[in-house]
């Protein structure tokens, strides 16, 4: 709709001018991640004093990165925009509005982080929710404004924008200051605390940039080898594993503040049952999912796009299959993050990484095939997961063979059973939207049958009827 109403130019100057802006936003996730665990550590502990202080030393270290960054965007990155970037000389105007509200749509996220994290560290999860409703809300209302405004779209669209940002955090910053004490600011100041946190964000950084260029690397790899088509196919299935994807996002960011808390109150057997559990339950997730994702690819890319690009097929695919190989790696970074101890881990993890985009150029170079960066992916995402589990077992002890054998191996069996009844469906039925229903239908049945089943233990069973049992709709009955 967007770019129906903004036109093909004007639409790929606010993503390319946007786009350049969002390249810092590594540091503010890798910050983020560090204010959440220090504050859901000393939650944990309850030390409010020490509490308190780890928040007022978190707003002091945002408030250094949007200065910089503010620098850096109103130096170098304004040198970029009006030198750099194939901008036509009548919309350069324009691309300046929009790089101007993305700077301070930037610093304005930034300073609100820390309030976030505070919400998500007190697990207040459907007060997240509701925001993310009146975001999108927000969001449909600026689009719904620019069909009936007829000032310059472009501009008024970043305007709007920045807007939005200011309201969705706005609302952050009073919600925290109202129900939390510890978001309420006096001067701190206790400088070993401070470099603790640092470091626990430049090690997260490292994580954080080793994903990045993963994903950009290899974008910029298919197009040095193929044609943009096949950037386009990319595309397409990156979209789709990101639909996906933000589901395993959400549910890891409301488990990952309890298990610091339970280490930091050092509740070590609960915290590891959370973390076997919370792995099991993120796989069975995403796997409701995958499975009719999995199995009707074609029909569900016909559907949606009408004609389907070349490898547009094969892409979608093999990203889903890599992410059901990397939601294991979410729960022991959660509590690798929880002991604070994560250098020796990104060293490993991040240099394994690091690897892909120079190995799929060597592979590339034998054999041009565009799948082959895909499956060295998938590949190096398989060993990063050994690095994790020696870790986790030298830091926190985990007992790894345990892990394997209870949740891994529990995970794929069902998976691999769950998908015969809606495969056979697919297999014996005609190419249709019909069968897309079946299939659908058949995967969600043969999915809940199998996990209640063969993937939950005795206790979580248990736990799943009592829960089942207190719904509205089951308790009239």
């Amino acid at each position: 709709m967007v770019l129906k109403i903004l036109g093909v130019e004007d639409y790929g100057i606010y993503n390319v001018v946007g786009g350049t802006v969002s390249l810092l936003s590594f540091v503010v996730n890798s910050m983020a991640s560090a204010s959440q665990r220090y504050l859901s550590f000393e939650l944990g502990s309850g030390d409010h004093g020490a509490l308190k202080g780890i928040f007022n030393l978190s707003v002091y270290a945002y408030i250094g990165v949007a200065f910089l960054a503010l620098i850096i965007c109103e130096t170098i990155g304004l040198w970029f925009l009006n030198t750099q970037m194939t901008i036509s000389s009548e919309r350069i105007s324009a691309a300046n509005w929009v790089y101007q509200s993305a700077i301070f749509s930037f610093i304005v996220s930034i300073l609100a982080t820390p309030y976030i994290s505070a919400i998500f560290s007190n697990e207040k999860m459907t007060v997240y929710g509701y925001v993310a409703i009146i975001e999108v809300s927000l969001k449909l209302f600026v689009v719904y404004l620019l069909g009936i405004i007829y000032y310059d779209k472009l501009k008024m669209y970043a305007l709007l924008m920045f807007f939005s940002q200011v309201t969705i955090s706005s609302f952050y910053v009073f919600y925290s200051r109202k129900h939390f004490k510890e978001c309420r600011l006096s001067f701190y100041w206790d400088k070993l605390k401070m470099e603790e946190i640092l470091s626990f964000s430049m090690w997260s950084m490292m994580g954080t940039l080793a994903g990045a260029m993963r994903s950009q690397g290899l974008n910029v790899l298919i197009n040095l080898f193929f044609n943009p088509a096949i950037n386009a196919a990319r595309g397409i299935a990156f979209q789709m594993q990101a639909a996906v994807n933000g589901l395993r996002v959400n549910f890891y960011n409301a488990v990952s503040p309890r298990v610091t808390k339970l280490y930091s109150s050092e509740h070590h057997e609960e915290m590891m049952d959370l973390v076997f559990m919370s792995s099991k339950l993120a796989f069975f997730l995403i796997m409701f999912f995958s499975i009719p994702m999995l199995i009707e690819t074609p029909y569900i890319l016909h559907l949606w796009l009408g004609t389907v690009p070349e490898y547009s097929i094969l892409f979608t695919r093999l990203v889903i299959i890599e992410l059901t190989i990397d939601i294991f790696n979410n729960p022991l970074d959660n509590a690798l993050g929880a002991s604070g101890r994560v250098r020796q881990f990104q060293i490993w993890v991040s240099s394994l990484l690091l690897l892909i985009v120079p190995l799929s150029y060597l592979a590339l170079k034998v054999a041009e095939y565009p799948e082959i960066p895909f499956v060295i992916s998938m590949l190096v995402s398989v060993l990063c997961f050994f690095p994790r589990l020696y870790f986790v077992r030298k830091f926190i002890a985990l007992p790894v063979r345990q892990y394997l054998w209870k949740v891994v191996f529990v995970s794929y069996r069902v998976l691999i059973i769950a998908s015969l009844p809606p495969l056979i469906c697919y297999v014996m039925m005609e190419d249709d939207f019909y069968r897309l229903i079946v299939v659908c239908i058949t995967s969600c049945i043969s999915s809940a049958l199998c996990i209640y089943w063969l993937g939950l233990n005795l206790i979580e069973r248990n736990y799943v009827k009592k829960y089942v049992l207190k719904l509205p709709f089951i308790k009239s009955l």
